[in-house]
């Protein structure tokens, strides 16, 4: 499995994967500027999904 930065600032509490390729996450955990300047939030979803392997966000 190959590992690359996310560069992702969030809370660990403020997600949860269900292992069948949806993720949940808490938009106050992690869609802040003052945790990750300048990204959006759909920069932000594609960013999550990826590093966390899943297909969809909710």
């Amino acid at each position: 499995m190959p590992i690359w930065p996310s560069y992702l600032v969030g809370e660990a509490g403020g997600i949860k994967h269900d292992d069948h390729g949806i993720l949940t996450a808490h938009a106050s955990c992690w869609d802040s500027n003052n945790r990750i300047p300048g990204l959006s939030r759909v920069a932000l979803g594609e960013r999550l999904e990826r590093a966390y392997g899943a297909e969809h966000i909710i």
